[in-house]
């Protein structure tokens, strides 16, 4: 079958490594972004091997780990465990180079953030400042604010990083933006049945769900849906989450031209709570 790139947006590929790590994922992670392709290989979910255009190993990490916007493909195959230490290396990385957060990448505070079941490593720098921010966690999800608390901002991303590059902490858009597009899109089809009818709504969910399947391929024929219906595999980001509310507003033309079709899209946007239409919004921008 062959492997088709997908866009990620909105997470930093370092936090992919640690998606992955927690996936136990064997195999190649190819990327591209800035016109260059970028690999990274897994043996059950240890990171053994990185390359970016003619840089290798630390040297390719360095220009890889901070992108958070490039197209990406799994690519699964054995591999052997090698004696590599990238935890010391991502350690390096996050003192030396991590981003100015959250101005770099904003849409990062929109993550809901869980607990994985792995350990902490002791010997990383960032051992305390890491179980520190897990101690805020008091459910079992938390939003970046509530992880913050008490920490600076400069301590607290560093934190996070190295918790997310580690696999300990899982960040995740399609808890809330899967539920809330639902949502929206249940409400323009309401509104469609009611003033252009049943056929004219069903006519909308057909079309926007195969538009959306040819963009983000569904299942079970192909492994990137995650946990709850709608809910993509996160190692994509945002990015499908931004496709979805795009078509929502872009289905609407092509199976009700008139003005009545859109006069139903702004009666949805128009119940939604400011902050949930604030949050769409950036999703279309």
């Amino acid at each position: 079958m062959e492997i088709k790139m997908l866009k990620f947006t909105d997470l930093y590929v370092i936090q992919i490594v640690g998606l992955l790590k927690n996936k136990k994922f064997s195999g190649d992670c190819n990327m591209q972004f800035r016109s260059t392709r970028a690999y990274l290989h897994f043996s059950d979910g240890l990171l053994i091997g990185a390359s970016y255009g003619t840089l290798l190993k630390t040297k390719a990490l360095n220009q890889i780990l901070w992108v958070s916007d490039g197209e990406i493909e799994l690519a699964p195959q054995t591999y052997t465990a090698s004696d590599w230490d990238f935890n010391e290396v991502i350690d390096q990385v996050i003192l030396q180079s991590s981003p100015s957060m959250p101005n770099i990448c904003p849409f990062l505070r929109n993550l809901t953030l869980e607990k994985s079941k792995l350990t902490i490593q002791d010997q990383s720098v960032f051992m305390t400042i890491g179980q520190l921010i897990l101690n805020n966690m008091r459910g079992s999800s938390a939003d970046v604010e509530q992880l913050q608390s008490n920490l600076s901002p400069s301590e607290f991303w560093k934190g996070f990083f190295y918790l997310s590059g580690s696999g300990r902490l899982i960040g995740d858009y399609g808890k809330s933006l899967s539920t809330l597009l639902l949502k929206v899109q249940g409400d323009i089809m309401s509104h469609l049945q009611k003033i252009l009818g049943k056929r004219i709504a069903e006519a909308y969910h057909e079309r926007l769900s195969q538009e959306m399947d040819e963009l983000w391929p569904n299942l079970p024929k192909h492994k990137n849906y995650d946990r709850i219906y709608g809910a993509y595999d996160r190692i994509y980001g945002a990015a499908p989450y931004r496709t979805w509310t795009k078509l929502l507003g872009e289905t609407i033309t092509k199976v009700a031209s008139s003005g009545l079709g859109q006069s139903c899209y702004k009666k949805a946007w128009a119940a939604l709570k400011p902050e949930d239409a604030n949050l769409l919004q950036q999703l279309l921008n």
